[in-house]
Protein backbone atom coordinates (compact mmCIF):
# COMPACT_ATOMS: atom_id res chain seq x y z
CA UNK A 1 0.00 0.00 0.00
CA UNK A 2 1.27 3.19 -1.00
CA UNK A 3 0.86 6.11 1.42
CA UNK A 4 -0.59 9.65 0.99
CA UNK A 5 2.11 11.48 0.49
CA UNK A 6 3.35 9.78 -2.15
CA UNK A 7 -0.12 9.73 -4.46
CA UNK A 8 -0.61 13.24 -3.31
CA UNK A 9 2.78 14.65 -3.15
CA UNK A 10 2.20 17.29 -0.11
CA UNK A 11 2.06 16.39 3.43
CA UNK A 12 0.36 12.78 3.53
CA UNK A 13 -2.74 14.99 4.91
CA UNK A 14 -6.05 15.06 3.34
CA UNK A 15 -7.88 18.47 4.04
CA UNK A 16 -9.77 19.32 6.76
CA UNK A 17 -12.98 20.70 6.54
CA UNK A 18 -11.77 24.07 8.59
CA UNK A 19 -8.61 24.57 6.27
CA UNK A 20 -10.62 25.56 3.17
CA UNK A 21 -8.02 23.60 1.31
CA UNK A 22 -9.93 21.32 -0.71
CA UNK A 23 -9.53 23.25 -4.25
CA UNK A 24 -5.51 22.66 -3.74
CA UNK A 25 -6.31 18.91 -2.54
CA UNK A 26 -8.15 18.49 -5.76
CA UNK A 27 -5.32 20.32 -7.58
CA UNK A 28 -2.60 18.39 -6.60
CA UNK A 29 -4.20 14.74 -6.99
CA UNK A 30 -5.09 15.51 -10.69
CA UNK A 31 -1.36 17.36 -11.43
CA UNK A 32 -0.11 14.02 -10.57
CA UNK A 33 -2.45 12.34 -13.20
CA UNK A 34 -1.95 12.10 -16.85
CA UNK A 35 -3.71 14.34 -19.38
CA UNK A 36 -5.51 11.60 -20.85
CA UNK A 37 -6.80 10.48 -17.07
CA UNK A 38 -8.01 14.06 -16.02
CA UNK A 39 -9.84 14.18 -19.65
CA UNK A 40 -11.40 10.93 -18.67
CA UNK A 41 -12.53 11.88 -15.38
CA UNK A 42 -13.52 15.60 -16.67
CA UNK A 43 -15.70 13.74 -19.68
CA UNK A 44 -17.04 11.18 -17.81
CA UNK A 45 -18.47 13.99 -14.67
CA UNK A 46 -19.96 15.70 -17.95
CA UNK A 47 -21.32 13.33 -18.98
CA UNK A 48 -23.22 11.81 -16.62
CA UNK A 49 -24.14 15.60 -15.23
CA UNK A 50 -26.16 15.61 -18.69
CA UNK A 51 -27.40 12.63 -18.59
CA UNK A 52 -28.40 12.96 -15.17
CA UNK A 53 -30.33 16.29 -16.03
CA UNK A 54 -31.85 15.19 -18.82
CA UNK A 55 -33.38 11.76 -17.22
CA UNK A 56 -34.71 13.95 -14.07
CA UNK A 57 -36.29 16.42 -16.86
CA UNK A 58 -37.54 13.77 -19.27
CA UNK A 59 -39.45 12.16 -15.91
CA UNK A 60 -40.22 15.35 -14.55
CA UNK A 61 -42.07 16.79 -17.71
CA UNK A 62 -44.03 13.73 -17.72
CA UNK A 63 -45.93 14.50 -14.36
CA UNK A 64 -49.07 15.94 -15.17
CA UNK A 65 -47.96 18.76 -12.11
CA UNK A 66 -44.55 19.61 -13.21
CA UNK A 67 -43.76 21.48 -16.49
CA UNK A 68 -40.48 22.80 -17.85
CA UNK A 69 -39.60 26.55 -17.19
CA UNK A 70 -36.80 27.01 -19.51
CA UNK A 71 -38.48 28.55 -22.62
CA UNK A 72 -35.69 27.58 -24.61
CA UNK A 73 -36.08 23.72 -23.61
CA UNK A 74 -39.95 24.68 -24.59
CA UNK A 75 -39.54 25.70 -27.72
CA UNK A 76 -37.17 22.02 -28.25
CA UNK A 77 -39.52 20.39 -26.78
CA UNK A 78 -42.52 21.67 -28.69
CA UNK A 79 -41.00 21.23 -31.68
CA UNK A 80 -39.47 17.26 -30.96
CA UNK A 81 -36.17 18.26 -31.08
CA UNK A 82 -35.34 18.30 -27.67
CA UNK A 83 -33.56 14.84 -27.23
CA UNK A 84 -31.41 15.13 -30.24
CA UNK A 85 -29.93 18.59 -29.78
CA UNK A 86 -29.34 17.32 -25.75
CA UNK A 87 -27.49 14.74 -28.23
CA UNK A 88 -25.40 16.63 -29.92
CA UNK A 89 -24.62 19.12 -27.16
CA UNK A 90 -23.28 15.95 -25.05
CA UNK A 91 -21.20 14.55 -28.67
CA UNK A 92 -19.72 18.18 -28.92
CA UNK A 93 -18.48 18.84 -25.26
CA UNK A 94 -17.08 15.19 -25.22
CA UNK A 95 -15.15 14.99 -28.59
CA UNK A 96 -14.03 19.11 -27.65
CA UNK A 97 -12.72 17.71 -24.13
CA UNK A 98 -10.63 14.78 -26.01
CA UNK A 99 -9.55 16.93 -28.71
CA UNK A 100 -8.22 19.53 -26.35
CA UNK A 101 -6.51 16.61 -24.25
CA UNK A 102 -4.71 15.44 -27.12
CA UNK A 103 -3.59 18.35 -29.47
CA UNK A 104 -4.29 21.91 -26.91
CA UNK A 105 -1.60 23.64 -25.11
CA UNK A 106 -1.17 23.35 -21.20
CA UNK A 107 -3.11 26.35 -20.88
CA UNK A 108 -5.95 25.77 -22.81
CA UNK A 109 -6.36 22.43 -21.53
CA UNK A 110 -6.07 23.45 -18.04
CA UNK A 111 -9.24 25.91 -18.53
CA UNK A 112 -11.13 23.55 -20.54
CA UNK A 113 -11.04 21.05 -18.65
CA UNK A 114 -11.86 22.95 -15.62
CA UNK A 115 -14.88 24.91 -17.90
CA UNK A 116 -15.96 21.32 -18.56
CA UNK A 117 -16.56 20.01 -15.45
CA UNK A 118 -18.03 22.38 -13.93
CA UNK A 119 -20.58 22.51 -16.88
CA UNK A 120 -21.00 19.12 -15.80
CA UNK A 121 -21.34 19.82 -12.01
CA UNK A 122 -24.00 22.25 -12.62
CA UNK A 123 -25.84 19.85 -14.45
CA UNK A 124 -25.71 17.47 -11.95
CA UNK A 125 -27.23 20.25 -9.55
CA UNK A 126 -29.80 20.60 -12.01
CA UNK A 127 -30.46 17.31 -11.70
CA UNK A 128 -30.73 16.89 -8.29
CA UNK A 129 -33.09 19.77 -8.43
CA UNK A 130 -35.60 18.51 -11.00
CA UNK A 131 -35.35 15.03 -8.36
CA UNK A 132 -36.55 16.83 -5.62
CA UNK A 133 -38.96 18.36 -7.03
CA UNK A 134 -40.38 14.88 -8.26
CA UNK A 135 -39.84 13.69 -4.77
CA UNK A 136 -41.64 16.44 -3.26
CA UNK A 137 -44.56 15.87 -6.13
CA UNK A 138 -45.04 12.22 -6.05
CA UNK A 139 -44.64 12.29 -1.87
Amino acid sequence: MRNRKDVVGGTGKGPDASSGRWAAWIHDILNGLSRERVAFIVVLIFSMGCAFDHLTTGYGVALPSLQEKNPTVQLLMEQGVWHEVEAILMFMGVFYSLIVAFSGSRTTFGLSMKVMAAVGLLRFYAGFCNLTLIMKVLG
